[in-house]
């Protein structure tokens, strides 16, 4: 299996704080059965700002510390790109997931959902895919601008047990090309109910394309690869895949 997304450079960002954090996320993913991880620490302007040569340098040393201590896991750069007003002059020369023309990018978690077609649109028009990271997180809380009616009306639908219907500007995204990574920590609810139900309704719409642990650190990951039936449906379906 591959994750792609985690935050597992050491002293990059808010992820692994050092080497031996790194391998111990390591071994929790081989033990969780991943074997391709893609190092995508946060890329935001004024907080967690560097340079593309340090992200590669950094996962070059760890791949190389992984393999001295027989972790059977591959490493590939990435970048996690913060939506803010500096993202898209980084469109430029961005960062992707490793060889891909995929790039990951995020909601800034306290602005407004209104700005997702236009970088969606921006991202396309540099021949890349765009890939957008955890927008179960994103349109279930309360605390974005732009999600905040919807969380609202997620809260009204489960409670009457209606049908949940998607957000329009998300239904946008997907109708232009956008493509959607899952936190597998949404599904075992380590980010909330509301979270939880409303990654499990894109899980069964197929909305999915991607998954990744997001994993910040071995206690967090932890906490994201305990029982979770997503993790389960994965392996599943990644057999199915390799069957045919």
């Amino acid at each position: 299996m591959i994750d792609y997304h985690c935050h597992i450079l050491p002293r990059i960002d808010d992820g692994s704080k050092t080497l031996e954090d790194s391998l111990a996320m390591a071994r929790q993913l081989v033990i969780a059965g991943f074997r391709h991880v893609y190092c995508t620490p946060h890329c935001i302007t004024g907080l967690y700002d560097l340079p593309v040569s340090q992200i590669s340098a950094s996962v070059v040393q760890l791949q190389q510390a992984v393999t001295d201590s027989g972790i059977p896991l591959l490493l590939e750069a990435g970048m996690e790109y913060y939506s803010d007003g500096f993202f898209f002059d980084r469109l430029r020369d961005p960062m992707l997931l490793g060889d891909s023309n995929l790039l990951l990018f995020e909601l800034p978690s306290s602005g407004d959902a209104e700005l997702l077609p236009e970088a969606v649109s921006r991202i396309l028009s540099h021949g890349l895919t765009p890939v957008l990271a955890h927008p179960e997180r994103y349109f279930a809380s309360s605390r974005n601008r732009g999600s905040a009616r919807l969380a609202r009306r997620l809260r009204r639908e489960l409670w009457f047990e209606r049908e949940i219907s998607l957000p329009t500007l998300l239904l946008q995204a997907l109708d232009m090309g956008c493509l959607l990574q899952a936190d597998l920590g949404s599904f075992n609810g380590t980010y909330g109910k509301h979270t939880e139900t409303f990654a499990w309704l894109l899980q069964d719409r197929g909305l999915y394309t991607y998954y990744g642990s997001d994993g910040h650190s071995p206690a967090h990951l932890e906490r994201v690869l305990r029982d979770n039936k997503a993790l389960l449906n994965l392996e599943i379906a990644i057999k199915v895949i390799h069957s045919t």
